[in-house]
């Protein structure tokens, strides 16, 4: 289904089919009737040939809006505020009964959920 890559863009070598629909629905674990198949196949085609006109946009006269070498740090700073105190956070903790630092470690007790 999937051909080769230029730089980032994958194109497809031919249409999306049914089948190709059920594998991938398979892939995600879905259940999906004869009938969301059908439409599914129509919806992802559609949004198929929408990328592939968009990939036709020339956008080789288009400048950027910022310079090219200049690494853009997006991440927030850290800082530093008041949360709850360890006997708070703990008192909400699903194990009523008093531990001692040694039995719980820092950790919160919780009830078994997966056998």
């Amino acid at each position: 289904m999937l051909s080769r890559s230029y730089g980032r863009v994958l194109y497809m070598t031919n249409q999306l089919t049914p089948d190709d629909v059920k594998r991938i629905a398979e892939l995600a674990h879905l259940q999906l009737s004869d009938e969301e198949t059908e439409l599914f196949t129509r919806q992802i085609g559609d949004i198929q040939r929408y990328a592939e006109r968009l990939q036709e946009v020339d956008t080789t006269t288009v400048e950027m809006n910022r310079d090219k070498n200049e690494p853009v740090d997006r991440r927030r700073t850290d800082q530093v505020r008041p949360s709850l105190s360890r006997e708070d956070t703990l008192t909400n903790a699903p194990d009523g009964r008093e531990l001692t630092d040694e039995e719980h470690s820092g950790y919160f007790r919780v009830p078994r959920v997966i056998g």
